[in-house]
């Protein structure tokens, strides 16, 4: 997924930051799934006769395999993209502050790539215990060969796959960071505003004051001439 796409979405949904970074979760989902279900239902190439017994004894050790990888790699903890996609919202929304959501963004990266390179490495363990259970060549043919680069390709696109999901989170992690950080200097101008108005109130009331003081002053003085005409004092 490109910049584009990723400030369109941003455009799109405005503030609502978890919104946006859902959406994204279901954009990337949308491009990589096609190419994953056309993997998952190509159908297998038909092995020899010959060699049959030889291809089921892989495939079962290689589903052994697998089904390992996926149990370790997944200790009760998030295994698909919704499932980090929701990780990282409740994440930044339970941020108190950009501190918070700093730490918060740090860790779940952190968690991230422990879990692609555990991934991966349970995925390449997988390929080599399926290698080693393949039978000697000349009852295979070249079956085996065939299937060891298959399990090669697969599981290169799954690791490119998941280093596209791991920058789409980061990308998703330094907008959020920017954001918080334009979010949080406006809200300490509006405190410097809010200050000065304060300020301002303050010296309109003392200028209110003193005015009705000279307003006083200025009535007694005048209603003090309306008396009488001013006469000189007595002088005994």
């Amino acid at each position: 997924m490109d910049e584009r796409a990723v400030t369109s979405v941003l455009s799109e949904c405005g503030n609502n930051i978890d919104a946006a970074i859902k959406r994204l979760g279901e954009l990337r989902l949308a491009v990589g799934n096609p190419a994953a279900a056309d993997q998952q239902e190509a159908p297998p190439s038909t092995p020899p006769p010959a060699s049959s017994q030889a291809t089921a004894a892989v495939a079962a050790a290689a589903a052994a395999a697998a089904a390992e990888a996926a149990e370790a790699a997944t200790p009760g903890g998030p295994a698909t993209a919704e499932q980090w996609v929701e990780v990282l919202v409740g994440e930044m929304s339970a941020a108190r502050d950009l501190t918070d959501a700093r730490t918060r963004a740090a860790g779940f990266l952190r968690q991230f790539e422990s879990f692609v390179a555990r991934y991966v490495r349970q995925q390449q363990a997988g390929g080599a215990s399926a290698s080693g259970a393949s039978p000697e060549p000349g009852a295979a043919g070249a079956t085996p060969g065939g299937s060891a680069a298959t399990g090669s390709q697969s599981l290169a696109q799954r690791a490119a796959k998941l280093a596209e999901e791991n920058a789409l989170l980061k990308k998703a992690v330094q907008i959020q960071h920017r954001q918080l950080q334009e979010k949080s200097a406006a809200e300490g101008e509006v405190a410097n505003l809010k200050a000065m108005l304060a300020q301002y109130q303050e010296q309109v009331r003392s200028l209110q004051m003193s005015n009705y003081s000279l307003s006083l002053h200025l009535q007694k003085a005048t209603n003090s001439d309306h008396l009488g005409p001013h006469r000189n004092p007595d002088v005994f």
